[in-house]
């Protein structure tokens, strides 16, 4: 059975793991895609235009990313739902669980 859960706008700051593509769930399927978005959406940033990376951003002002603070979904998002669910007081059992069965999506 999977599990699906709304992201939430409110999220947790800092994480401590480098972003890697290939961690993704679905890598098999969508990696090569996810490759040539990846590259494409690092385009705009490279490109310094301002204008371009506030609209793919959705920021009033362009500012550096830092892919050196990532960390999971389950673990960024925060509100209601993630907060219940509390993620971290789990035991090592019921975290794999999730770490297997839960989808985070947005439709």
């Amino acid at each position: 059975m999977k599990i699906l859960l709304a992201p939430s706008e409110s999220k947790n700051e800092g994480g401590n793991k480098q972003f890697c593509l290939e961690n993704l769930s679905f890598n098999d399927e969508l990696g090569k895609l996810r490759t040539e978005l990846w590259d494409k959406y690092l385009g705009v940033f490279k490109s310094d235009d301002e204008s371009k990376i506030c609209a793919l951003t959705g920021l009033k002002e362009p500012r550096i990313l830092d892919f050196s603070k990532a960390m999971s979904a389950i673990k960024r998002y925060s509100g209601v739902a993630y907060d219940y669910l509390d993620f971290s007081s789990l035991d090592e059992k019921a975290r794999a669980y999730l770490d297997d069965n839960l989808l985070i999506f947005s439709n």
